[in-house]
């Protein structure tokens, strides 16, 4: 029996060991090797607890390797031990109910003695479950629970310290993979206004988190026609972001058979219906602008309502047909409306009449009035989304954005041919 010198020694190299590994894996190996060389047993296995499903597993099993092992808490030896906290002694396994013999069965190996004591954090917190097997001399006692005890403390440290490494990775590795795809996703943007006699454009995209979930395009139709499509897909993140390269890549691949916005419109729903779940969809506005026809067709998918200024009136262009993606088959309609210049047209998501500020009763959006009434004017599309994009901002008091914010202003103008 070591003495109590020997022992402390032990516990010194056995800690600097531990702390030395950030790999939870290669210290979950470390842990068990520290376990069976200090305590002197034959077998073992590190369990760590899933507090979400309730559960027990293990990462790492002596002798025939057996992948992972799961079982609840309070059930088996181990699941007992991380129920209560409480270690135990059992001097002759295959009389203990708790005992489980198929996995003897399974690795050949004969389980005699047991010696299972949780790793706590602080006074209450169960990390996980140490389970050792056949002492080889003699037989596992108080000693050795006091002494796994000791060891214990500096395993919980080197966990919570390998743990928090990881989720450090993660985070990095997360932030590494938004910034890649805010990236790409910029790249389906246009990266330039079109340039069409008579027409002035102008657009805006500005995500509230690193990834947005808002798109808007422009495209060359058939016949010199301008194609614009906003779109705001369900949701944020990576999610969304496939959901925008999904409908960039189907509205390109749409272009060698269009016929009109309706028409892109149903086969847009059939392709996204097909290559997403029922539960990623999205509103969108296509509208088609015929220069030359002095011509403007427009299909609103479940979207905000467009804004249209004609001759000192407005009008609201709203929804003929539903969102796109969330059914097998949908129909469209769309409308037409004949241009006779001075005419301005403004294309939005609702992260604009959404944004909002105070909280509970208090809360208030920005709301589709306020932005009709700060839309009535004389500006160009450039300094009309300035405008909209600065009192938005003071109206939320600087408040983070909800919601991402995109939108597309038009001008007609007398000259457009």
């Amino acid at each position: 029996m070591k003495s109590d010198l020997e022992k402390l020694r032990a516990i010194i190299e056995a800690s600097k060991k531990l702390t030395s590994v950030l790999d939870l894996d290669e210290l979950l190996n470390v842990i068990l090797d520290v376990a069976l060389q200090e305590i002197e047993a034959e077998r073992g296995t590190v369990f760590l607890l899933d507090q979400q499903k309730g559960e027990l597993f293990s990462r790492i099993l002596r002798g025939d390797e057996i992948d992972e092992i799961r079982l609840p808490i309070g059930q088996g030896i181990s699941g007992c031990v991380a129920e209560s906290g409480k270690a135990v002694i059992i001097h002759d396994a295959y009389a203990d109910p708790r005992f489980n013999p198929e996995f003897d069965r399974l690795t050949g190996f004969r389980t005699r003695s047991v010696l299972c004591a949780p790793l706590v954090k602080g006074e209450h917190e169960i990390l996980g479950v140490l389970q050792l097997l056949n002492k080889k001399e003699g037989n596992f006692d108080k000693n050795d629970i006091e002494y796994l005890k000791a060891l214990a403390a500096h395993m919980v440290i080197a966990l919570e310290n390998a743990r928090a490494h990881l989720e450090r990775l993660e985070q990095e590795r997360t932030h590494r993979e938004l910034e890649l795809a805010a990236q790409i996703q910029q790249r389906f943007l246009p990266q330039e206004n079109p340039q069409i006699p008579g027409v002035e454009i102008d657009a805006r995209a500005v995500p509230s988190s690193d990834v947005g979930g808002d798109y808007y395009n422009f495209l060359d139709l058939p016949g010199d026609k301008l194609g614009i499509v906003l779109a705001d897909v369900s949701g944020h993140g990576i999610g969304a972001a496939m959901i925008t390269a999904a409908i960039h890549a189907y509205l390109h691949a749409l272009l060698s058979c269009y016929e009109s916005p309706a028409q892109m419109a149903g086969q847009l729903n059939g392709l996204l219906y097909q290559s997403t779940l029922p539960s990623k969809y999205a509103t969108m506005a296509i509208v088609e602008i015929d220069p030359p026809a002095r011509r403007l067709r427009y299909c609103n998918c479940g979207h905000n309502p467009m804004i249209f200024f004609n001759n000192g009136g407005v009008e609201a262009l709203k929804a003929s047909g539903t969102i796109v993606g969330m059914f097998p088959k949908a129909e469209y309609s769309e409308e037409e409306i004949k241009l006779a210049g001075d005419e301005r047209l403004l294309l939005y998501t609702d992260g604009v009449t959404e944004a909002a500020r105070g909280e509970g009763e208090e809360r208030e959006e920005f709301g589709f009035d306020r932005l009709v009434a700060l839309s009535n004017n004389h500006l160009d599309p450039v300094a009309w989304l300035n405008v909209i994009e600065r009192e938005v901002n003071e109206f939320t008091r600087g408040e983070p954005a909800e919601d991402d914010i995109t939108m597309v202003a038009v001008h007609f103008s007398e000259s457009v041919k």
